[in-house]
């Protein structure tokens, strides 16, 4: 019974691991992603920032906790005209 918990303890911390790593390895992605975005606006003469980014990415990330905060200051009565 105690080898079954080592095991069963070593494969969580093996499955963490491997999370951490598909974690930064989309981070990296959407991050890359995001800098060909504006070099392709700068050829083409087109402002990228404005366009919608993966959450994961830097402005990303930072634009999902601004709409998150938008929306909780939101009281919900959206149909009131």
């Amino acid at each position: 019974m105690t080898q079954i918990i080592e095991n069963l303890e070593h494969l969580v911390e093996k499955l963490g691991q491997q999370f951490e790593q598909n974690m930064t390895y989309q981070t990296q992605c959407n991050q890359h992603v995001d800098h060909m975005f504006r070099a392709y606006g700068a050829f083409v003469g087109m402002d990228m920032s404005t366009l919608p980014l993966a959450p994961n990415s830097a402005r990303g990330a930072d634009e999902a906790k601004d709409n998150e905060d938008s929306d909780a200051e939101d009281d919900g009565d959206e149909n009131e005209d």
